[in-house]
């Protein structure tokens, strides 16, 4: 089963990068659905366990297997530094990446899956873009546009966990596993229209009551 993964020199790059913002962890994949988005991971943090969780991969270019275990480091995505000042920075492409992510079950544009995988993929290896449908590229295109003109600070990336590979795991083909992503979308804020309707209809039930006990 292939599936992407970054180099050795990207993960600890970006290790360097953000170490106050790493927890050391571990994953664990249970199993994938043909080979597409989502890929189902138990994730490990000192005592706790949490199986089912749903990871997009971030890279083909390597090979893991169910049941593989392997250490990572977490950073949440928001304000990891690097990526204002050139799109082929590697925090730049995390950028893209989570834009693409957040469109998965979305059916964007007329894309599936299928198509957001494979726009994902073309992040941080172009070598297949001429292979790319007309949607994908256009995706591609979108999340450059996205990570522009939404800096590394916006909240929307705080949505996002980046599990990257450490040096010590077991099993695999062809050295380090790859990385992996999680989208938590946050809770949805009401808006002030439906907070003004909320307030009304609590006023409405309160007139009612009070009319009910005066007639008492």
């Amino acid at each position: 089963m292939g599936l992407k993964s970054a180099s050795i020199a990207l993960s600890l790059s970006l290790v360097c990068l953000v170490p106050k913002m790493g927890l050391a962890e571990s994953l664990t994949l249970n199993s994938t659905d043909n080979g597409i988005y989502p890929y189902s991971f138990t994730v490990t943090n000192g005592n706790t366990t949490t199986t089912g969780v749903d990871l997009s991969c971030l890279n083909d270019t390597r090979t893991i297997s169910i049941d593989e275990t392997w250490d990572v480091t977490a950073i949440n995505l928001q304000g990891l530094t690097g990526s204002v000042d050139s799109h082929q920075t590697s925090a730049f492409q995390l950028d893209e990446d989570a834009y693409l992510d957040s469109l998965y079950n979305t059916g964007f544009d007329g894309s599936n899956n299928n198509d957001v995988q494979k726009a994902i993929w073309d992040i941080q290896d172009t070598s297949d873009y001429h292979n790319l449908s007309s949607l994908e590229k256009t995706l591609v295109g979108d999340a450059l546009n996205f990570a522009t003109n939404n800096p590394d600070t916006s909240s929307f990336y705080a949505q996002f966990t980046v599990y990257i590979p450490s040096s010590t795991w077991e099993g695999g083909w062809n050295g380090e596993p790859q990385q992996f992503m999680q989208y938590t979308p946050a809770a949805a804020t009401p808006e002030p229209t439906s907070l003004a309707l909320l307030g009304t209809g609590l006023l409405g039930a309160v007139g009612m009551m009070r009319r009910k006990l005066q007639a008492a």
